[in-house]
């Protein structure tokens, strides 16, 4: 019957506890959901070779540790099986550097997967805008920055421009605004070193809801401010990276835990 899933399993597998070799069960579970690409319950023969394959190990090298860590035979890896197998020092057959290498595997695995979800990260939207202020919107930006009062529907853009700079929920007025673009150089290197990881949400919240306003759509905007037209295109542009590594932000953790355990691991050994 099949394995896959069943809660508290590695809880009632019969091997020794993370300590003993560093190897932490929630990492081995990981792993071998990782191997497990048809999601099955069981690691096959066929998965498994694919993966040692990426690693380099191939031919009667990999039948050799295939067949070690399959301790029953019976032509697939079990859960059990390969807990015993990773998890126990030796004791099943098989060396520490074997153990290193299926941990590199897996930092093989996870980096394609942390790959494949950042690709969706487009920054080149952002780099349009940017270029756009540098060059046609570069006079009018410098305009905004000695007017009394601001154009219809830039106060809004501004309010969402200085909240993602800053990374704050506060609203700004007029005369912050102005300050914040009087070195037009320094205010476009800001924008420039626009990082959306970990963006708090509360930032986000702030000016949601202005997103929706005609003020953020270039060609209703450039009329009125280039500069302005600009900025609304960097919110717009700034908020779908912010989404996308969002979305991506799973999948790097887990590439650099299972960097972290290869390391680790390997000191442990002396590698």
């Amino acid at each position: 019957s099949s394995l896959w899933p069943k809660p508290g399993l590695l809880s009632h597998c019969e091997a020794p506890q993370a300590d003993k070799e560093g190897m932490d069960k929630d990492l081995v579970l990981s792993i071998f959901r990782r191997f497990d690409k048809d999601k099955d319950g069981v690691i096959s023969k066929k998965e498994m070779t694919k993966i040692l394959k990426v690693i380099g190990i191939t031919g009667d090298a990999a039948s050799k540790l295939l067949n070690v860590i399959d301790q029953n035979a019976d032509g697939v890896i079990q859960l059990e099986e390969f807990v015993s197998w990773i998890m126990d020092g030796g004791n099943t057959g098989g060396t520490h550097e074997d153990r290193a290498r299926i941990l590199e595997a897996n930092v093989v695995a996870a980096r394609e997967k942390a790959e494949k979800a950042m690709a969706y990260v487009d920054m080149k939207p952002l780099a349009d805008a940017i270029a756009g202020l540098e060059g046609q919107g570069k006079s009018d930006l410098i305009a905004l920055a000695s007017r009394e009062k601001p154009p219809k529907g830039s106060m809004a853009v501004f309010v969402a421009v200085c909240s993602l700079v800053n990374r704050t929920g506060k609203k700004i007025d007029w005369d912050g605004a102005k300050k914040m673009i009087a070195d037009q150089d320094d205010f476009i290197s800001q924008l420039k070193a626009f990082d959306g990881h970990d963006m708090p949400d509360y930032v986000l919240q702030g000016f949601r809801e202005s997103l929706a306003l005609p003020y953020f759509q270039f060609d209703n905007m450039k009329g009125t401010s280039l500069a302005s037209a600009y900025l609304g295109s960097w919110v717009l542009a700034s908020v779908q990276v912010i989404k996308e590594i969002s979305r991506a932000a799973p999948c790097v953790k887990t590439l650099e835990q299972a960097e972290a355990a290869l390391a680790e691991y390997n000191a442990k050994i002396g590698a």
